[in-house]
């Protein structure tokens, strides 16, 4: 007679667990990158809305995710060399330099942003500089930014496309779920 109750136990503090473990981490496939930079002196913007971002709201901790050939540029030429990236990822992890992410109100929050970008052979550490800004929204609690200004020559990044400056900056924009949705 006890059995159906401690399975139904079970069940429910196995039901409770995930979802308390589903409101410590943010996870969407839809992410927003620009990458800036100069072809042959002419300037540039390198978009996609196709950014994976895994986000622990408590360790802050995040893995970036996109595939190359998700970049847009509106430049024939340039999106041509990304079409033929299919199956070419870039990922970055690392850590905001919060001690968590806060959805409640909150003044705008600057801080530091540091990581790797996860490839073959040696790994690229990369720093850049993050906001957290909150908003008013339903669903939505924050907007979450990260900059990057990187000279590709400092980072040892192999550059495959002729006439492209190694100056380039990268801008990330992605609203945040409250923690309570």
């Amino acid at each position: 007679m006890r059995k159906p109750y401690l399975i139904i136990s079970i069940f429910f503090l196995v039901s409770l667990f995930n979802n308390i473990n589903a409101q410590k981490k943010y996870a969407t496939t839809n992410g927003n990158i620009y990458i800036r930079g100069t072809i042959n002196e002419t300037p540039f913007i390198a978009r996609s809305n196709n950014l994976a971002i895994f986000l622990n709201y408590e360790t802050t901790e995040f893995t970036l995710r996109l595939e190359k050939s998700s970049l847009h540029t509106g430049i024939d030429s340039l999106d041509e060399i990304f079409r033929d990236l299919k199956n070419d990822f870039i990922v970055y992890k690392g850590e905001l330099g919060l001690d968590y992410i806060e959805t409640n109100r909150h003044k705008p929050l600057n801080f530091g942003v540091k990581g790797y970008v996860d490839q073959p052979g040696d790994d690229i550490y990369i720093t850049g500089e993050g906001q957290l800004v909150h908003v008013f929204g339903d669903i939505y609690s924050c907007v979450l930014s990260m900059n990057f200004n990187l000279d590709l020559n400092d980072l040892d990044f192999e550059n495959k496309i002729e006439g492209l400056d190694n100056h380039v900056q990268i801008k990330i924009v992605q609203t945040v779920l409250d923690r309570d949705k």
